[in-house]
């Protein structure tokens, strides 16, 4: 054939019940007009079309990624996951009973590197979402190690005393996302007045505004408390 053939299907003589039907004979009847009347039809496939349309409207779903994920040693998932639709229409025979649609599950382990990977959308029966795949990119990047000197700060002083403390500053380090190196960090670091005790002479550091990239139980701090001395500014 010099060009592809087309079956012509008359719509509103095969439609019943939202569906589109063309059984066998119909089928192959229609494939021999496309074809020449003259051809002999030894196998055709599908042999059938059960097909379902609608005439409501599209709803507009958000979509939800379905995704667990593990990182290798020394990197980590900071950024958001993305996805390059953040909702789709979904088109319907009857009612939606649904507020959102969810990818298939996207299950990744000890991974090091971005990953973009194309998904299905799942959609409850007798339903379509256009489009009915998205990509989604997982953004993976290094932890370096990071130093900063914090100034240290004193709280819940009363009025007419100075605390000064020795060091002023502690050195701190920890690891940061590749994204997160050159920001500056709002890392802090305090001692409180109400823990000064008589019979010592050093307060514990107490590190705050710790980032949520951070971890915790790999933060080295160079020291864990101060020297505490305690000055008359004016009469309480």
């Amino acid at each position: 054939w010099k060009e592809l053939p087309t079956i012509k299907v008359d719509f509103n003589a095969c439609s019943q019940n939202n569906r589109l039907l063309l059984w066998s004979d119909k089928l192959i009847g229609l494939s021999r007009e496309a074809l020449g009347g003259d051809i002999n039809i030894q196998s055709i496939r599908p042999d059938s079309l059960n097909l379902l349309y609608t005439k409501t409207k599209g709803i507009e779903m958000p979509i939800v990624v379905d995704a667990e994920i593990s990182v290798a040693g020394g990197y980590v998932c900071y950024k958001p996951i993305l996805c390059d639709y953040s909702s789709v229409m979904l088109y319907s025979v009857g009612n939606v009973s649904v507020s959102k649609l969810l990818t298939e599950p996207i299950i990744l382990t000890n991974i090091s590197e971005t990953q973009s990977i194309k998904t299905k959308i799942i959609t409850p029966a007798n339903t379509r979402a256009i489009p009915d795949s998205v990509t989604v990119t997982i953004p993976i990047e290094p932890l370096i190690w990071k130093t900063a000197d914090v100034k240290i700060s004193v709280i819940n002083v009363p009025d007419g005393y100075n605390l000064k403390v020795y060091p002023g500053t502690v050195n701190i380090k920890y690891l940061a996302p590749m994204s997160e190196y050159n920001n500056q960090s709002e890392i802090s670091a305090i001692v409180d007045y109400v823990q000064l005790n008589n019979a010592l002479s050093k307060l514990p550091i107490s590190v705050v505004n710790i980032p949520e990239y951070i971890d915790r139980e790999q933060m080295i701090v160079n020291v864990d408390s101060v020297e505490c001395l305690l000055d008359l500014t004016s009469n309480p």
